[in-house]
This record gives structure tokens, sequence and C-alpha cells, in this order.
């Protein structure tokens, strides 16, 4: 049965919770106010609704074997965000307002696309994003200056567009079969 994960906090100290079994993840709230977070589950979807690494904490989000990640808010101002999906990374559908990614360094890693079912909004200055296949669609939410260093895939578009007047370097941005579009 699919599991549900209402509640993981603590003050100091890390979180890590790893699922297998093959049943849907969903993380209502993970919170910390000095560690890191890892969430993982095999072979079936991760949904973070809220998870805050505080204290410049990294935050962990990964699928393996299969199963996509849904993003709501995932926060590790001050530090790096890694998610790695089995499947495709996305936007969990809540109609929040904000990034669904804040942090100073994010890095993004799927099989099947990013953003690809409907983009989704990052913060950071160091984004990465990169798919076996599959589109990839950001909308970067700029603050300070930002570096997207990979935006790779190896059919499907890419689509990066950039608000709040800050620069924008783009350091490799490819697709095997696709168009490109960076604005």
């Amino acid at each position: 049965a699919a599991v549900t994960a209402t509640s993981l906090t603590t003050g100091t100290g890390g979180i890590q919770f790893d699922q297998t079994g093959g049943q849907t993840l969903d993380v209502d709230l993970a919170t910390t106010d000095g560690g890191a977070i890892t969430l993982t589950n095999d072979n079936a979807a991760l949904t973070a609704t809220s998870v805050t690494a505080g204290g410049s904490n990294n935050v962990q989000l990964t699928t393996t074997t299969g199963g996509n990640v849904l993003l709501g808010a995932v926060d590790a101002t001050g530090d790096q965000v890694t998610v790695t999906s089995a499947g495709a990374i996305e936007d969990d559908g809540s109609a929040d307002g904000t990034a669904e990614i804040v942090a100073s360094t994010i890095d993004l890693d799927a099989v099947t696309g990013i953003g690809a079912a409907g983009s989704f909004d990052v913060t950071g200055t160091s984004i990465s994003a990169d798919t076996t296949n599959g589109a990839i669609d950001l909308d970067s939410l700029a603050t300070a200056a930002v570096t997207a260093t990979s935006l790779t895939t190896g059919t499907g578009d890419i689509q990066f567009d950039q608000t709040g007047g800050q620069t924008l370097a783009v350091t490799q941005a490819t697709t095997g079969n696709g168009a490109i579009t960076i604005t």
C-alpha cells in the first residue's frame, strides 16, 4: 500500500528515510534545523511536499529502479539539492506560487524528462538538469547571478526561462533531437 510520512522532523542531526517494496512514498513534511535530509524510494514515485534542510545542509531525493520524483517545496538554502529519478522529475501540482527548489546548487538527473509535463520553478546560482531522454522545462526565479552548468537530453526539447533581472551563463546545453530555447 502507498506510504505517507506525515512528519519527519529533528532539531539537529540529519534525516534518512529509505523505502523498498515498490509502493509510492509521499513525504508531507521533512525538516531539520541543522542537518541533511536524504529520502529514497525504490521502484515507485516519491513525492516531496515540504522538505527543508536547515543550517545550510543538503537535500537528496532519489528513486531507484523506477518511479518519478514529484516536487512541492524543497529548500536547502545555502547548500545543495540533488534529485535523481529513475523516471521523471516533475512538479507535484500544488499551486504554491513559489519555487519548487531553493538552493545554491541544484543538480537534477532523470531518465524520462525534467519538467516535461509542465515547467517548474527553481531558485539557485548553479543549476544542472540532465535526462537520458525527454524534455527539460525549467523556470529560474533568479535572486542572484545564475550559471546553468549543464542542460542535456538525448531526445527532447530544452526550455530554460529566467526572470529576476540577473545574469545567466549557460556552460552546456545539448539535445540529440530537439530544440533549445533559453530566455
